[in-house]
């Protein structure tokens, strides 16, 4: 499996206070809270595969260079991949200031133009798209299988028009994996184990900090110290495209499963 790539610096100390106070405008702020003023989009809460938090989120329009304050445990994959999409065209930067795990940080932190992690963020991925043949193999129904091969295409296509390697899905970059063995030192830490159980879907998924199942991974910053990680090759989205699906694909099955 390839490995991505992907850079980390920590941001300067005059920013720190700057993000404390973005971070601050959504202490207790569940689902999804927009503070006008500041241009803040709080979002704390699951994807649900019924789309309730993507239809709070995506009903209503921002200003351009939003900020996003995110803690999810991740949810459905389409529900997440069509909020993202829907948020590109504000080119929005994104603060992950807890948990932001599965479908939050496989498209919802990707898609941010610009990626902030606090010393309270994690980052954590369990895996990319399945192949048409896992998919093939699985005790569901043929319509079932349909649904998952056009999610499954809609992921990969997301990654390609970002210009991100999918394998940073399942195998963490070197980069991150070498601030992990450093600890303190850079900033970066693998998570404890009593951090590695996540609530996504109704059931328990456990997410590793290491590429150990080689489909997970999992990063948190080890100081107060934010740090911003970007994936290589990140390009600005042209917002007439973004929220658009991909060519051919049919619209969503609500009983898509959890990522």
């Amino acid at each position: 499996m390839p490995q991505a790539q992907a850079t980390i610096r920590a941001l300067p100390i005059s920013d720190a206070g700057e993000i404390r106070a973005l971070t601050a405008i959504c202490g207790g702020k569940k689902a999804a809270y927009y503070d006008e003023k500041s241009n803040v989009l709080c979002i704390d809460g699951q994807f649900d595969v019924e789309g309730r938090l993507e239809r709070m989120i995506t009903g209503r329009s921002y200003r351009d260079d939003l900020v996003v304050v995110a803690k999810s445990p991740g949810g459905g994959l389409q529900t997440a991949l069509d909020t993202t999409r829907y948020l590109e065209r504000y080119h929005y930067t994104i603060i992950v200031d807890g948990l932001c795990a599965s479908a939050c940080a496989q498209f919802l932190f990707m898609g941010g133009t610009y990626k902030i992690v606090t010393g309270k963020g994690i980052v954590a991925m369990h895996g990319g798209p399945m192949s048409a043949a896992y998919i093939d193999k699985m005790s569901i129904t043929p319509e079932g299988k349909a649904n998952l091969r056009r999610e499954n295409e809609e992921f990969r296509e997301f990654y390609r028009t970002h210009g991100i390697d999918v394998a940073i899905t399942t195998n963490a970059p070197q980069s991150v994996l070498d601030a992990m063995k450093k600890g303190a030192e850079s900033g970066v830490r693998a998570i404890r184990r009593e951090e590695r159980s996540v609530r996504r879907c109704g059931h328990h998924a456990t997410v590793s900090a290491v590429p150990r199942p080689r489909n997970a991974w999992a990063a948190a910053t080890a100081t107060a110290r934010a740090h911003a990680i970007a994936p290589a090759r990140r390009r600005r989205v042209d917002p007439a495209s973004a929220g658009r699906a991909a060519p051919g694909l049919t619209p969503r099955s609500r009983a898509s499963p959890c990522r």
